[in-house]
């Protein structure tokens, strides 16, 4: 109500909130990695899942991520497609631009045929250096933290180290990596690879949003 009534919001993202079950949404749309496996379709902490799979239920649509980068797994789709759910699918591609550690924009095609070095704090390390080989860059190793680490110092020392020995000519990291990284004076061009989220069943993503506006 903060967002209505003080911003002239029309429109509200949420993001992670399947599980806010008090609050109203006009459209639950549920991602899901298309590299997930029936193994971690169980409960924590055994598996990956915060309640019980048939709970997608509740989704008004189910989007498979990076189908791209990943075969989705026919044993999801199949267990969807037995619930009646509607499902579409999306990629992940690279943009034209990367920014670097001081906000300015360069052409992405610079790393082609270079030797970069990556650091990352991701839930799906893979699928970023599946994305940065489309580049045609020749990665030459990659520091891989725990999703949502909070870089120190002494993190970007070692980093900056080991992409010296590697003989790297940029560091590659991600958006949501580089707005963490703080006071980078390496001598390594420090970039964040941008990404594009692509819907390829845009009809029917709109065919959804379209009934929103009606109401």
């Amino acid at each position: 109500m903060l967002l209505v009534n003080n911003f002239n919001t029309e429109i509200i993202i949420l993001d992670d909130g399947f599980q806010h079950r008090s609050l109203h949404r006009d459209l639950d749309i549920v991602l899901i990695n298309s590299k997930e496996k029936y193994e971690n379709h169980k409960l924590l902490p055994i598996g990956q899942l915060r309640e019980p799979f048939y709970n997608i239920n509740r989704s008004d649509l189910i989007i498979f991520t990076k189908s791209n980068l990943y075969k989705p797994n026919t044993y999801l789709i199949n267990k969807i497609e037995k619930m009646k759910l509607s499902y579409i699918f999306s990629k992940i591609i690279y943009d034209d631009n990367m920014i670097t550690i001081s906000g300015e924009k360069i052409k992405t095609n610079i790393i082609n045929g270079k030797n970069i070095y990556i650091i990352s704090a991701l839930g799906d390390s893979k699928g970023f250096e599946k994305t940065i080989k489309k580049t045609g860059a020749i990665i030459k190793g990659h520091k891989k933290f725990p999703d949502h680490h909070s870089y120190n110092t002494k993190d970007i020392q070692k980093v900056k180290k080991s992409a010296i020995e590697s003989n790297a000519k940029f560091l590659i990291t991600t958006e949501k990596d580089l707005v963490k990284i703080k006071n980078y004076n390496g001598e390594i061009p420090l970039c964040a690879l941008k990404i594009r989220f692509i819907v390829e069943q845009k009809k029917e993503l709109e065919s959804y949003l379209n009934e929103i506006n009606k109401k």
